[in-house]
């Protein structure tokens, strides 16, 4: 659209269910997923990722996304690009690499069990790709091939991994501050086992490392939601 006047300079219709796109310099990504009801009611079911063209919103390619016993499939996002491809998570436990030029297929992992899935786009750091599924597990993959380098077990909650400089932030209960490989070199917050304490459930990051957040504080006295700003004591 025009950020000016509102106007789309283009508008089409892909069919599906359109999810959180991701862009790069030549293409905007869509995951989806297809209506298995007639006139496009759902529930939903396998989907694809498209590609169309900044350009014109032609489509440059569209690759599937499988389903599993026809209540799952397709994306909730439209995953992250890095160099020449673009890399997403399906809501079955599949992870994929794809070609940007063409949609080619250079890479998939599948979990198992299957219906652990990828319902938050990626974070790319250091040639790692950093997922945090939908069973509270976090995962780092190779960009390249895929193969998995480590994974932990940490709450994920309802905002994306986001890489800044060296390190991958996670909203979850607490907030924790993660390298490349994986380990925690910084995390604030989180609940005792008596429920008690900050429990953080979406934020942001500057590029200065500044973290943006909401927080329940509950048990402490000072119950309530509050808004934070807090500073790392690590360099982004």
């Amino acid at each position: 659209m025009d950020g000016r006047t509102g106007q789309p300079y283009w508008s089409v219709d892909l069919g599906e269910s359109l999810f959180g796109p991701v862009a790069s310099p030549e293409l905007i990504i869509y995951g989806t997923r297809g209506f298995l009801g007639a006139n496009r009611q759902g529930p939903l079911g396998a989907g694809h990722l498209i590609a169309l063209r900044r350009s014109d919103g032609s489509e440059a390619w569209r690759f599937p996304l499988p389903d599993s016993a026809g209540i799952f499939g397709g994306a909730v996002h439209g995953g992250a690009v890095w160099q020449d491809r673009v890399i997403v998570g399906g809501t079955i436990g599949r992870v994929y690499a794809l070609r940007l030029l063409d949609g080619t297929l250079l890479w998939q992992h599948a979990n198992d069990p299957q219906v652990v899935g990828y319902r938050l786009p990626p974070a790319i750091l250091d040639e790692v790709v950093v997922f945090a599924r939908e069973d509270n597990v976090v995962e780092g993959r190779d960009v390249a091939t895929g193969v998995q380098r480590w994974v932990a077990d940490r709450a994920t909650g309802v905002t994306p991994p986001l890489a800044v400089g060296r390190y991958v932030y996670l909203f979850a209960g607490a907030i924790t501050v993660t390298g490349a490989d994986g380990n925690v070199v910084w995390a604030y917050g989180g609940l005792d086992f008596l429920g008690a304490g900050l429990s953080f459930f979406r934020g942001t990051v500057s590029s200065d490392g500044t973290i943006y957040t909401l927080g329940i504080e509950r048990g402490t006295g000072r119950d309530g939601t509050y808004v934070f700003a807090l500073r790392p004591p690590v360099r982004p």
